[in-house]
C-alpha cells in the first residue's frame, strides 16, 4: 500500500525535480530525477536543522532501488550531472519519512567537478 506521504513526496519530484545523470564508477550511466540544492541545504545538528551553503541534491530512495542501486556507499565518488553542471558525490545521508528510509529521500552532498 502506497502512503499519502510517499505520493506527495513523488509529486514534489515531478514538480521541483529535474532529470540528472548519475555516473557510478564511470561504468553505469543512469537518468534519475533529483532536486537541485546546490545553492545550499539544511544540515542537521542534533535534533535541529540549520541552513548552510553546503551544495547538495536529493533523490528518492525508491528511484535508486529501481535502478538497482541499493548500496548507497557505491555513490561516494560517483558523479551527478544536474542542470548541466557535474558534481562529485562526497557523502550521502538518508532522510527518512514516516514510512521509513526506503520510502524517503537520500541527500547527496556534492563537490563541483573542476
Amino acid at each position: 500500500m502506497v502512503s499519502h506521504f510517499a505520493t506527495a513526496l513523488a509529486a514534489n519530484y515531478i514538480i521541483h525535480g529535474v532529470d540528472a545523470n548519475l555516473y557510478i564508477n564511470t561504468a553505469a550511466d543512469y537518468t534519475i530525477r533529483a532536486i537541485d540544492k546546490t545553492a545550499g541545504t539544511e544540515v542537521m545538528v542534533g535534533d535541529q536543522e540549520f541552513p548552510s551553503v553546503l551544495p547538495a541534491a536529493t533523490v528518492l530512495v525508491s528511484d535508486l532501488t529501481t535502478l538497482g542501486v541499493t548500496d548507497h556507499g557505491t555513490l561516494i565518488d560517483a558523479t551527478l550531472t544536474i542542470n548541466s553542471v557535474a558534481w562529485e558525490i562526497t557523502n550521502t545521508r538518508p532522510r527518512a519519512t514516516p514510512g521509513g528510509e526506503s520510502a524517503g529521500e537520500l541527500l547527496l552532498v556534492l563537490r563541483k567537478v573542476l
